[in-house]
């Protein structure tokens, strides 16, 4: 199961407060392991090109948003109670 801390970084990703979901979930990212490590850099990856969306930065949103997809795409079609398929299809 993924830790608590994990589910408030989907609640301040699902508010838009992206920046404040990297940090929550970049935490989570440095002391994991396989799998879930390469799962929370693809949430990250893609909270962070949500920001880069926000800020006009179209460039950095479409690459960060092509290397999370890629790196979540394995973990379909649901992992940790996220319904992966689904978020890959937003």
């Amino acid at each position: 199961m993924l830790p608590e801390e994990f589910w408030q970084g989907v609640d301040q990703f699902n508010q838009q407060e992206f920046y404040a979901c990297h940090d929550t979930l970049e935490a989570l990212w440095i002391e994991a392991v396989e799998p879930q490590k390469r799962f929370y850099q693809g949430i990250l990856q893609i909270s962070v090109a949500c920001y880069h969306l926000g800020n006009l930065n179209w460039r950095g949103s479409v690459v960060l948003l092509g290397e999370g997809i890629g790196r979540l795409s394995s973990y379909q079609p649901d992992y940790g109670g996220i319904d992966v398929t689904e978020l890959l299809s937003q």
